[in-house]
């Protein structure tokens, strides 16, 4: 700079930037009071005219020149006193470093001085942040291991209190008929732009039993497939969708079926049941009961993420809602971070957790910013029943947290709340507070329903529109159009379970045929292409499927008591499902396609109860009724894949019971045992 620059510029200016320099630089600046006052001093009169207006005159120069020595002198008074100041202070620190004033004093002096500010901690300049706004987190110094972290805490800012986003805009409601519409409209422009043509709908049967395994978790009896094939040909569809999901007839089972799987997503199919201090029994009588109230999604989720109180229904606390937490409970809150996002977002933090995603966009910011706002709560033991509670952190318990970047530097989490805004001082300072605005804005984030959504339409149709299930935002989803229409018009309709159900099971790629020729064999998901969808895809039955379908046909009333299905189908499950050490918290099923399932299904105590004459079940009523042999084998073929046998099988069959005409019971028995083992019976086709 020049002198004539220098004698020009504003004299404030000057002196904020040597403050500056001295306290980001730790340098020493030169004493400028001599030399700023010798040159003003010094100064042309006319020669500072060159540099102002033409039209200023003389006097208004001179003026304006004692008037700018003057706060010039103000300026290097009030800066030299603060320099000083400083100087003091950090003597004064050094020498009384064991005295310095706890960080509730320190926050009570910044409260006084800014009535209508918040002060949050300062986070240092970073690399970058997640998602759409970048979190700024530098990393503190290396850190040896063997010593203590300091406890001093982060410089903080002050800043404006951040404005609260407000519930996004719903979609205009529209009818049943016009939401099936949109499915199927948006679909065929991908199989125009494919150049593909879909299979042809499915047989009324094969239907039928698709129905009934999807919506009820089991095959249909033969009373209910001859039931629905009596009903009018044009409207039979419908109506049985009807009677599936809104007649008293199926009330329980619908029920009991959906908190199950409702559960499953949220704990797993072990959790509750071992270790872990939730009850999964509570949980899922929690469910039961809000599905029987037609309880809106969002709400079950707000309660979920912000349930308080006691797993003991003999507590006066009681909550079933908080075995959830319980289940996934530990003090640094790192599983039920990870699962909540699982699976009430779709987005699989848990991988971020320790780094960033590589070759993906997931930042380890992701993860650390949620982590803070969940370890808000701690679990106790309840002194009434002995049993624990969870009860939210007391507002002088609001801890700090740090995490280790994949170099070993420490960093200060930054928490955001679930709309991207910052939490102010009262909420940081309020831990009870806090969780119940992070469970409001986490239950009304329309994250919520298109993750709903893609795991239904995964459940009914075989593949979703992201793989996996949790990773929505990955990627661009597959057949994103379809997926914002259906998690907008959810939202629209307060998130009613059974009414995302009615619009998947009516479409028409629900109801398509799974056979497939020339003209669609380029939609072939299973050789991994992205779905189409036009047709169904053929799979292996689930678990529970396969457990209540014997169940029904091993009954002696020929069909299922939902009050002791439930035991029996948690015991039975447990020798199929693994649960794996993991932070998140994964399962493996054991209940996989080959030789292992085959062999654990042929030898298995219901299997064998299923497919004993003797036992009081179906094959027994079969076996002992007046049917001719002919209709017998038939009866045989509608109770376990849904059809009658073709010539071929009949032909065979008959063969057998000639074989052994003295026991056809017998006879009867290999037959029946061969349909349940047959990949046609354990296969949704």
């Amino acid at each position: 700079m020049s002198d004539q620059e220098f004698q020009l510029a504003d004299p404030e200016d000057r002196l904020m930037d040597v403050w500056l320099e001295e306290v980001i630089g730790d340098q020493s600046p030169p004493d400028l009071v001599n030399r700023i006052l010798e040159k003003h001093s010094q100064s042309d009169p006319a020669t500072v005219s060159q540099s102002l207006p033409i039209e200023l005159s003389k006097s208004t120069i001179s003026r304006r020149k004692k008037t700018k020595i003057k706060e010039l002198r103000i300026f290097v008074l009030v800066a030299t006193l603060f320099l000083a100041a400083l100087g003091g202070i950090a003597f004064w620190k050094q020498s009384q470093n064991s005295d310095r004033p706890t960080v509730a004093e320190q926050e009570k002096t910044n409260k006084s001085t800014t009535a209508n500010k918040k002060v949050i901690p300062e986070a240092l300049p970073s690399e970058g942040g997640g998602r759409d706004n970048p979190l700024p987190l530098d990393p503190l110094p290396l850190v040896d291991p063997t010593k203590p972290l300091d406890p001093i805490r982060p410089p903080v800012r002050v800043v404006d209190q951040p404005t609260k986003k407000t519930k996004p805009e719903l979609p205009e409601v529209l009818a049943d008929r016009e939401i099936i519409n949109g499915i199927e409209s948006r679909l065929a422009q991908h199989w125009i732009s494919a150049k593909i043509t879909p299979s042809q709908q499915a047989e009324d049967a094969a239907w039928c039993r698709r129905l009934y395994l999807r919506l009820l978790g089991r095959i249909p009896t033969v009373d209910e497939l001859k039931h629905f094939t009596k009903m009018p040909e044009t409207d039979r569809r419908e109506l049985l969708v009807d009677r599936l999901l809104a007649s008293e007839m199926y009330q329980d089972e619908r029920t009991e079926y959906w908190a199950s799987f409702l559960v499953n997503t949220f704990i797993g199919h072990r959790g509750g049941t071992g270790k872990t201090l939730g009850d999964r029994s509570h949980l899922l009588t929690y469910v039961r009961d809000s599905l029987q109230a037609s309880k809106p999604y969002d709400d079950m989720v707000y309660e979920l993420m912000s349930a308080t109180g006691s797993s003991d229904p003999k507590s006066d606390e009681f909550n079933g809602a908080v075995n959830f937490w319980l289940v996934h409970y530990a003090p640094d809150s790192v599983q039920v971070t990870a699962h909540a996002t699982q699976v009430f977002w779709g987005e699989s933090l848990g991988c971020v957790r320790c780094h960033d995603e590589i070759g993906g966009t997931g930042r380890q910011e992701d993860y650390w910013q949620f982590n803070p706002l969940l370890r808000t709560v701690r679990a106790q033991k309840d002194p009434q029943t002995g049993a624990t509670k969870l009860v939210a952190l007391g507002t002088d318990e609001s801890p700090e947290v740090y995490f280790e970047r994949p170099d070993g530097r420490l960093a200060m989490a930054q928490p955001r709340m679930p709309d991207q805004s910052k939490p102010g001082e009262e909420l940081l300072g309020n831990p009870g507070g806090l969780r119940k605005e992070v469970a409001r804005q986490w239950a009304d984030s329309p994250q919520v329903a298109t993750a709903l959504v893609n795991r239904l339409w995964q459940y009914f149709l075989g593949f979703n529109f992201a793989q996996p299930t949790a990773d929505l935002d990955a990627a661009t989803p597959n057949h994103n159009d379809v997926l914002q229409f259906l998690a907008g018009q959810l939202r629209a309709h307060d998130y009613q379970l059974e009414s995302a159900i009615g619009w998947i099971v009516r479409s028409d790629a629900f109801g398509r045929s799974s056979q497939f020729g020339d003209s669609n064999q380029a939609d072939s998901p299973e050789s991994g292409s992205a779905p189409l969808f036009s047709r169904y895809y053929t799979r292996p039955l689930a678990p529970e499927a396969v457990y209540q379908s014997l169940a029904l046909v091993a009954s002696p009333a020929g069909k299922i008591d939902p009050a002791s299905l439930v035991e029996g189908r948690r015991q039975w499950l447990g020798k199929m499902i693994e649960q794996m050490n993991t932070d998140e918290g994964g399962e493996h099923s054991l209940f996989e396609q080959g030789v292992q399932k085959s062999w654990m299904l042929m030898n298995d105590p219901l299997m064998q109860r299923a497919t004993n004459s003797t036992e009081r079940g179906f094959l027994h009523r079969v076996a002992t009724s007046d049917l001719p042999a002919e209709q017998k084998i038939e009866h045989l073929f509608l109770a376990a894949v849904s059809r009658k046998p073709t010539k071929t099988e009949q032909k065979r069959a008959q063969e057998l019971l000639k074989q052994r005409i003295d026991q056809p019971e017998l006879a009867l028995e290999d037959i029946w045992w061969a349909l349940l083992n047959s990949n046609e019976f354990l296969s949704d086709h």
